[in-house]
């Protein structure tokens, strides 16, 4: 059997070239203007010339009113990318939520951080160094305006005035202690190289403060340990307002944790916050500090009350039981540990508001 001579034409090998292009074009995004069809012959070892100066379009402020599919993005006038905008940042973050019923209003503040500047101001106007996480900005503030909305009463929770509370010029024997106490002390002063440019006095550096809220008002509140916060109305009814917000933290070198918090819950006819400074020095000591300012807005009658809450690191260590779960997160559950302290010292105190 002889072989067959197979003949291709001219023709059909500069179709085939031609269609080769084709499909090679095809692959490259267009620049804007041109066709992908043009050009076809232009060889492809050529390098497409780079604009040393590149004018995007401006996105047009017009309504458009192409199709839904449509890009209104820019495209680079080089390789014809679509060009997307990055986002614009709007730190630093506020967030005020509030709520206004009948001649009371509740006002909640929330932002980052103290900065470097603010730290180091109020650090100056306190005589030691301030928590790790200072929310100085944080604050929930509470008012009673009379018929002319001027204000009757108020009570403001913040974290500078919590500080203010901290002791210091104190006694270091009468401060809580732990193995490497005084270094860490030391490691917070203001150091330039091994030069101290400023040595704060001795102050409780758990950050443990009797802070029961900053209350403006004509009239005084009374100890009266016979006011109790109904808590049964407090479970009936829809809460309309809540905010949870943190004061300060800090974790005390790893030695533990020094955490002051602030929640609020807003309803028809009361309110509740409650302030918790939650302390944990390990292997030493527990601390729960609760502060409850509950307000009934018919009766207009307030009731604060305040506890200590204390047990040593052991005690904790003994109430957590093989079954009741990972013992390092139940340390770290201020709920939990506050049910499982001892109640050392509680307070009530009391105002009944004009109409």
């Amino acid at each position: 059997m002889t072989d067959r001579k197979i003949n291709i034409d001219s023709i059909h090998i500069d179709n085939a070239r031609k269609m080769s292009q084709l499909t090679q074009k095809s692959r490259i995004p267009a620049r804007p203007g041109q066709s992908m069809t043009t050009n076809l012959t232009q060889k492809w070892s050529s390098s497409p010339k780079v604009a040393h100066h590149v004018s995007v379009p401006a996105l047009s402020t017009k309504t458009s009113t192409s199709s839904h599919n449509s890009c209104s993005n820019p495209q680079c006038d080089h390789c014809g990318s679509v060009i997307v905008p990055a986002p614009v940042a709007t730190l630093p973050l506020t967030d005020a939520p509030s709520i206004s019923i009948g001649n009371w209003e509740v006002f909640t503040t929330r932002k980052p951080i103290l900065n470097s500047q603010d730290t180091e101001q109020l650090e100056k106007t306190l005589g030691f160094p301030i928590p790790e996480m200072t929310f100085g900005h944080n604050k929930v503030q509470v008012f009673k305006l009379s018929e002319d909305r001027s204000i009757e009463w108020s009570i403001d929770f913040n974290a500078i005035d919590a500080l203010k509370m901290v002791r210091k010029n104190v006694d270091p024997s009468e401060l809580l202690q732990v193995s490497y106490a005084q270094d860490w002390v030391n490691a917070r002063q203001h150091r330039k190289g091994d030069e101290i440019m400023e040595i704060f006095r001795p102050f409780d550096w758990s950050y443990t403060s009797d802070y029961k809220g900053t209350i403006t008002s004509e009239v005084p509140m009374t100890i009266d340990n016979s006011k109790a916060i109904p808590t049964s109305k407090l479970q009936t009814g829809s809460i309309l307002f809540f905010n949870d917000m943190i004061l300060f933290e800090d974790e005390l070198g790893d030695n533990g944790i020094s955490l002051l918090n602030i929640k609020i819950r807003v309803m028809k006819d009361c309110l509740l916050i409650l302030q918790r400074l939650f302390l944990r020095v390990d292997n030493v000591i527990f601390r729960v500090y609760d502060t409850r300012v509950y307000i009934d807005f018919e009766k207009l009658e307030v009731i604060r009350e305040f506890k200590r809450l204390e047990a040593s690191y052991q005690e904790i260590r003994l109430q957590i039981n093989v079954g009741t779960g990972d013992p390092r997160a139940l340390m770290r559950d201020t709920a939990w540990v506050a049910d499982h302290c001892k109640e050392v010292f509680k307070e009530r105190e009391y105002v009944q508001l004009s109409g």
